[in-house]
């Protein structure tokens, strides 16, 4: 904060709300301490008020406040404490906060895709702009969020789109734009058939429904009440049916309407991508109890939307990679050809002693390379199973904690507070009996939680000792090929120079790839696993699993219901095998993570070992050709020679006769 009054007092130091700021960053520091202290008349009277904060709040000392729960309600009553509700409130903390994370277990995320939420460019407030503008620089991908209705028209959407356009354009080439268009919820057929009477398929579809259903309510009027239901239910239908029409046809002519406007901005070849979600019914269609709507869940575009999400980085790493192969295989000059008679080539001799060699140096880095991916999968294996192993011993202990839960719950507590707990399938979030899910599943796991840290950190000193020792063959491998490059080539240093120069070129990136990615495997590891716990033994997980239970139980009725409701609950969870299920699948994420760990290792060695032998080959390959460009070259020297032989001879012959003249007067 002091540093920010200090870009804000500027060269002159009499920067205030009166006398706006000449610089970009004067301008967003002001408007930082704006967003903190609204009243204040000069910057530098934040300095007081700075004190003031830090020392009746201590924790902004820390930095970093980590929440981690599978509750939606705690997340958002610790975001309410940092935001004021009322223009009455004092001034909170959410203008100090810098960057909130969330870490969901999101397909949409599974392939590494990491979204920023960022406010527009045009934001009233300087910081915030800012901010986007530096996102948008990192950013590989820029997607354009806009209103349905503002999609076409609005000048900051205009302005994303470009930036997006061409942060594509500069990362591989494409023309390319991506759109997506919300709040697309409450659009009326009234509307559709407005802004689409052009269509006139659309609009005779929509006539003949119109009419339909202006003709039933018509029918209504002159029906009895018995008479009117099924009139009413046909109405309802033909409804639904001229919304779905509506929908269609709003889908169809709004990606006409913002491919025609962004081609004409762009380029006409541009590939615009465009989705129109509707967020309110693909949530109708997620809820436990949802009703029948006019739109699935595929119609909603969300899934088409979280599909793009996971897709995104992977095009990126694909990218990379062959990026990568690229770079590995683009190999400098071979030989300078020289007028010198200093050889840059080997000997025919020389050549078979250093394939000799090299091929011996290779065969051991293969075999190590080999055998310490082997080690590694052998101890993921060796450590997983032991995991395994406790996690059976937990899961029972699990079980029966919550069976003896219930049983207690069962004697304790009345039928009424029960028999609520059961009809909110133990998700209440009030009364005697809340959060009953959360209980049933608290001590297994903690000890899951105990298991998998434990994993996690034999497997992280797995992943380190094998980064070590994979570093250790390559550097061996290294010194090696050098050696076999001064004792062959140490008549020639140019030739040698040339084989130095290529062995850097092949071999240093590659063991430096090897430790990026021991790093990135790190990373990984601390960062992108989540724990079990949060994977499989959440609450809503146990919910999903004991619903079928809770559902049985309250259809009990009359008398010793209570009893009956009871062992019903708890027979569900034996017979549905609710604890066994959880286990399978924990093992089976477990499975999944040492097959991906083990692969990775095991690929990378293939793909080092493979490319090391081209390497080598290639190596080989440039001394022939340097050897046969220096014979060419020399060939072309003696030619040259022979050419002017007879010239230079008779040049000596005019000299020789010209001294002899001259030596006889």
């Amino acid at each position: 904060m002091r540093a920010i009054v200090h870009d804000a007092s500027g060269v002159d130091s009499d920067v205030s709300l009166n006398k706006p700021s000449s610089t970009e960053s004067e301008e967003v520091a002001v408007a930082k301490i704006k967003a903190l202290f609204p009243d204040i008349s000069s910057p530098t009277d934040a300095l007081p008020k700075i004190d003031e904060l830090y020392e009746s709040r201590p924790e902004l000392i820390a930095g970093t406040h980590i929440l981690e729960t599978s509750s939606r309600a705690k997340v958002i009553d610790y975001m309410r404490s940092l935001v004021p509700s009322t223009i009455n409130e004092e001034t909170t903390l959410w203008p100090l906060v810098k960057v909130v994370k969330l870490y969901l277990d999101s397909d949409a995320l599974k392939t590494g895709a990491i979204l920023v939420d960022l406010p527009g460019l045009r934001d009233s407030n300087a910081a915030r702009t800012a901010a986007t503008r530096q996102y948008m620089a990192q950013a590989n991908e820029i997607v354009v969020v806009t209103r349905l209705t503002r999609a076409a028209t609005d000048e900051t959407t205009v302005e994303l789109s470009q930036a997006g356009y061409i942060k594509r354009l500069k990362h591989d080439g494409r023309r390319h734009l991506t759109i997506v268009c919300t709040c697309s919820d409450y659009f009326e057929p009234s509307d559709a058939a407005e802004d689409f009477k052009g269509d006139k398929q659309f609009l005779k579809k929509y006539t003949t429904l119109n009419n339909k259903i202006e003709a039933h309510y018509a029918l209504v009027d002159s029906q009895s009440p018995k008479q009117q239901r099924p009139t009413r239910e046909e109405i309802t239908s033909l409804e639904r049916n001229l919304q779905k029409l509506s929908i269609e046809a709003r889908d169809k002519h709004a990606v006409q309407s913002i491919s025609k406007t962004y081609s004409k901005l762009l380029k006409e070849d541009t590939s615009i991508t465009c989705f129109v979600t509707s967020a309110k019914h693909y949530l109708e269609n997620s809820s436990p109890r949802k009703r029948p709507g006019i739109m699935t869940t595929e119609e909603s575009q969300i899934p088409m939307l979280r599909n793009y999400c996971a897709l995104a980085p992977l095009e990126q790493k694909s990218a990379l990679a062959v990026q990568f192969g690229q770079n590995i295989n683009r190999i400098g000059s071979l030989a300078e050809v020289f007028g010198s008679k200093d050889s840059t080539g080997m000997s025919e001799a020389g050549k078979q002693k250093a394939k000799a060699e090299m091929d011996k140096a290779f065969t051991v880095l293969s075999s190590r390379l080999h055998n310490e991916s082997l080690v590694f999968g052998t101890n993921i294996q060796n450590d997983a199973q032991f995991f395994l192993e406790g996690l059976s011993t937990a899961i029972s202990r699990g079980e029966k904690h919550c069976l003896e839960l219930h049983e207690k719950i069962a004697k304790e507590y009345k039928f009424q507070a029960v028999k609520s707990a059961y009809l909110h399938h133990g998700e209440s979030a009030t009364g005697k009996l809340k959060d009953l899910n959360e209980q049933f599943i608290a001590p297994l796991g903690a000890e899951v939680d105990v298991l998998w840290h434990t994993f996690m950190a034999k497997t992280e000193g797995h992943l380190h000792s094998w980064n070590l020792k994979v570093i250790g063959a390559l550097d061996e491998f290294e010194v090696s090929w050098r050696n076999c490059i001064d004792e062959n080539l140490e008549s020639s240093p140019k030739g040698r120079d040339m084989s130095v120069k290529l062995l850097t070129d092949c071999l240093v990136p590659r063991i430096e790839n090897a430790q990026a990615v021991a790093a990135e495997f790190c990373n990984r590891l601390k960062e992108d696993q989540r724990p079990v716990r949060r994977l499989f033994l959440f609450p809503d997980r146990l919910a999903e699993l004991l619903r079928q239970g809770y559902q049985n139980a309250i259809e009990e009725r009359g008398p010793g219901a209570f009893e009956r409701m009871t062992k019903v609950f708890g027979a569900h969870i034996r017979k549905a095998n609710v604890f066994g299920t959880l286990e399978k699948d924990i093992r089976k994420a477990v499975g999944s993570f040492q097959k991906q760990f083990g692969g990775m290792c095991h690929s990378w060695g293939e793909a080092a070992t493979g490319d090391t032998e081209t390497d080598i080959r290639s190596w080989l390959k440039a001394n022939e050709e340097i050897s046969r460009e220096e014979a060419e070259y020399r060939a072309e020297i003696q030619h040259i020679v022979d050419k002017s032989q007879k010239p230079l001879m008779a040049l000596i012959g005019l000299a020789e006769s010209f001294q002899k003249k001259n030596a006889n007067r």
